[in-house]
């Protein structure tokens, strides 16, 4: 297979330039093309090449794709500086690229695009799940705690629960249920309780 030819199943694209920024070779993903063959791409250098794949996508680096030299040469400027963190865009039609820049022994550098639509789709549920789980437990009358049920770790921690407590739950900070408990043994009884019947009601404990 010559590697101008479209993969389909990798969705990764390349573009080569020598020590100059001159293109040397590329695939059509890159481009965000699977139709046009290395022979028929214009771009001859990096900022010409950055600005055909900056017209097949929705975003980049987090901003809306805008019109005019400036938003290219920044985004050229953001996308072939080797040292830089990789960038992440959206195309038009809703997939989502890794963009990367790597050296080549000539001197030169790859620009590298891999789809990475499947993990940023995950991604973007996970964070509309825990949006939808916060909102749900805020707005709830009861104080809501989610605790790890080895160690009694508090994983999340609804306002209410928090405001009975008398304090302020950390994320960042390791803080364990069990703290506040008067009897420390209690929850061991609950945790029991949970894994044999998967749900503990009314159960009454003493907190500090």
């Amino acid at each position: 297979m010559r590697p101008d030819h479209p993969v389909p199943s990798t969705h990764t694209g390349y573009a080569l330039f020598d020590a100059n920024h001159v293109l040397v070779d590329s695939n059509p993903e890159i481009f965000g093309s699977q139709r046009r063959g290395r022979g028929e791409m214009q771009p001859t250098d990096a900022i010409a090449a950055v600005a055909e794949a900056l017209s097949h996508l929705k975003s980049f680096d987090g901003r809306p794709i805008e019109p005019g030299n400036a938003f290219v040469e920044s985004a050229a400027a953001r996308w072939t500086q080797i040292d830089n963190a990789p960038v992440e865009a959206e195309t038009l039609d809703g997939r989502w690229k890794l963009l990367t820049a790597h050296p080549r022994p000539d001197g030169g550098m790859a620009l590298v695009s891999v789809d990475i639509t499947e993990m940023k789709r995950a991604q973007i549920a996970h964070q509309e799940n825990a949006e939808i789980f916060r909102c749900i437990t805020d707005s709830h009358p009861l104080p809501v705690w989610v605790v790890d049920a080895g160690s009694g770790q508090i994983l999340y921690e609804s306002l209410d629960a928090s405001n009975l407590l008398g304090r302020k739950w950390t994320p960042n900070e390791p803080q364990f249920l069990t703290d506040h408990f008067v009897n420390a043994g209690e929850f061991d009884e609950i945790s029991s309780l949970a894994s044999n019947s998967e749900i503990v009601r009314d159960h009454e404990i003493q907190l500090r």
